[in-house]
């Protein structure tokens, strides 16, 4: 038993050290219409940061929730096209700047039922 509780402090403890910022701001305002994905301050993506990607993107669709990738720099962008992740009326749109990305959330609530 004192191996088990050991070895959680350690776990625990350990769990911080990989809690990083990765300059990316997720905001799902309504649920159904719109989420936004700042990803302005990921100058490179790498697999596991697709695979976090795609899977948000996965859910998000399940909900019909259009999403607004913001600010994508670069790299990022290649590597998501390579990934098929591009423009989709509905699903997917690509914003240049933030206030572009409101613009786009608010164009798709009004016309959304």
């Amino acid at each position: 038993m004192k191996r088990i509780c050991l070895s959680l402090a350690l776990a625990a403890m350990a769990v911080p050290s990989f809690a990083t910022d990765v300059g990316v701001s997720v905001s799902v305002n309504q649920p159904g219409l719109y989420g936004r994905i700042d990803i302005g301050a990921v100058p490179v993506m790498d697999a596991t940061g697709m695979v976090n990607l795609e899977s948000a993107l996965d859910r998000l669709h399940r909900d019909h929730t259009l999403v607004i990738l913001a600010r994508v720099q670069d790299q990022p962008a290649k590597f998501m096209a390579r990934a098929g992740i591009e423009p989709e009326p509905g699903l997917v749109a690509f914003a240049d700047s933030v206030e572009e990305a409101v613009h786009l959330a608010r164009s798709h609530t009004t016309r959304s039922p």
